[in-house]
């Protein structure tokens, strides 16, 4: 609980001091002068990733014995949301067996390989985009790939174990390489789809600069990398003040920007999250709590 607190406090130093150095009159007038039509794109955005994740999640639960059925995957999914609403770098996603009522090993596993799968297309796209900007860091960035690769080689057999004690089908045969396989792709297209909710966040705040495309992954990236704060607050808006800052991104676009993409892609699930699952008391937790009931179907 300490922990929990003091992430949160943490999030509001960090948060509070990015709006003081930007200032707080200068948001009120990039506020007003927001273009509602890349709002609105954004917004429309949001629901197809959304949809996006909830189709990636459906072609890991099916590598169950028993496949979730659409309500258990939506409610495992949005009551993921919640819970990563209230920790930092949203490992609470990591809680969606709390939502269903058995294979909690094979729901576990295929929810870290989810979310990992996610960060590790999120570290990919913004490495290429340092190589194209800076030319200098190809060779560090080529060393780290190397130097990854070689511990996910020196760790397969431990992963190939856990993967075979979860209950789920070899990971080789064809079912399963095809339904990881559009997991990624999803994962991909997931990526995607936030990189352009933040640029076009951007420039519903001003011009915004070709170049600054690049900077965009960077700052999920530097998000990713420093799970401190609960929800990613302050994290999420530092990283984009000061990244963005180096691609020509005034720092009260680039706050704003990224303080809408918190409510649209973050506060937004989480309470959908919430009021999905808060009525409910899944493995012994309520959220927030209310009476108990039984497993939906």
């Amino acid at each position: 609980m300490r922990a929990t607190i003091a992430r949160g406090l943490l999030a509001l130093v960090l948060l509070g001091l990015v709006v003081i150095y930007v200032e707080p009159s200068q948001m009120l007038v990039a506020v007003q002068r927001l273009d509602a039509k890349w709002v609105l794109l954004t917004i429309a955005l949001g629901l197809v990733a959304l949809g996006v994740q909830w189709w990636k999640w459906g072609q890991l639960s099916a590598l169950m014995s028993t496949p979730l059925t659409k309500g258990q995957l939506t409610r495992s999914l949005f009551g993921g949301f919640a819970l990563g609403m209230i920790s930092p770098g949203r490992i609470g996603e990591f809680g969606r067996a709390i939502f269903v009522a058995d294979q909690h090993r094979p729901v576990s596993l295929l929810t870290a390989l989810d979310r990992c799968v996610s960060a590790a297309v999120t570290m990919i796209l913004a490495g290429i985009a340092l190589a194209i900007y800076l030319p200098m860091s190809r060779w560090p960035l080529l060393l780290l790939t190397l130097l990854t690769i070689s511990v996910a080689l020196v760790t397969r057999e431990k992963i190939f174990r856990l993967w075979g004690n979860s209950g789920l089908p070899p990971w080789n045969e064809a079912a399963s390489r095809s339904r990881l396989w559009k997991n990624g792709a999803g994962a991909i297209l997931f990526n995607l789809l936030f990189f352009a909710q933040l640029y076009f966040l951007l420039l519903a705040g001003g011009q915004v600069p070709a170049a600054a495309i690049l900077g965009v992954p960077l700052v999920f990236a530097a998000k990713t990398l420093v799970p401190l704060a609960p929800m990613d607050l302050g994290v999420r808006e530092t990283a984009a003040v000061f990244v963005l800052g180096h691609f020509g991104i005034t720092s009260v676009v680039a706050l704003q920007a990224s303080l809408l993409l918190f409510v649209i892609n973050v506060l937004g699930p989480g309470l959908m999250g919430l009021a999905m699952t808060g009525t409910r008391r899944w493995q012994g937790v309520c959220l927030p709590f209310f009476s108990p009931s039984t497993y939906p179907r």
